[in-house]
């Protein structure tokens, strides 16, 4: 057993020395000495030494983490909220409606009025934000033509199918929403966003 254990570790030192190798080849000569010299002091002294083998991995920030740090720098360069507070909001309502989705599927089928009165206040206070969202938007981008004629950036040739697909979608979307006079659900209603 041990025997078949020492075999399989010369083994691996065999497979990984040549791209050790390679590797310790194309970094710095002085920072390959400075990780030798440190090597050889954790051999010898052991105890704290011994940290220099420990992984120093910066750990990536959380997307919270991102969000505080990008309205802090927006909020400096201004002295106001703006467009990335503004995307944080949309980003925020798109969760917001997900979770309402799955709310909605979870239901029962034998939905009680108490159960729709929930999800009605839901959808209200959803179909607010949105609102809000939008007049924001169209405060922010005043002037500008959000909605004038959009180009594909993609190459025609290889989406033919997709834009197809999208304009007769689009057309039976169309079709259904003029055929239906009810309220579209805030889980459903469209963001604008860049």
């Amino acid at each position: 057993m041990l025997l078949r254990k020492y075999k399989r570790a010369n083994k691996g030192i065999e497979d990984t020395r040549v791209p050790f190798e390679e590797l310790t080849g194309s970094l710095d000569v002085i920072k390959v000495r400075a990780w030798e010299k440190d090597e050889e002091k954790a051999k010898e002294e052991r105890g704290e030494h011994l940290n220099i083998y420990q992984l120093k991995i910066d750990k990536a920030p959380t997307m919270a983490e991102i969000w505080l740090k990008s309205t802090e720098s927006e909020y400096a360069d201004t002295g106001r909220l703006g467009s990335i507070s503004w995307l944080i909001d949309g980003i925020n309502i798109e969760d917001s409606q997900d979770a309402l989705r799955v709310a909605i599927r979870q239901l029962p089928k034998d939905v009680s009025a108490v159960q729709r009165a929930a999800v009605q206040v839901k959808r209200q206070k959803l179909a607010a934000r949105i609102s809000k969202f939008h007049e924001i938007a169209d405060a922010m981008t005043e002037g500008i033509e959000v909605h004038a004629g959009t180009e594909h950036m993609d190459d025609i040739r290889f989406c033919t199918t997709d834009v197809v697909e999208e304009v007769r979608e689009a057309a039976d979307i169309e079709d259904v929403l003029e055929e239906i006079d009810e309220e579209v659900p805030a889980e459903a209603m469209g963001i604008w966003m860049p």
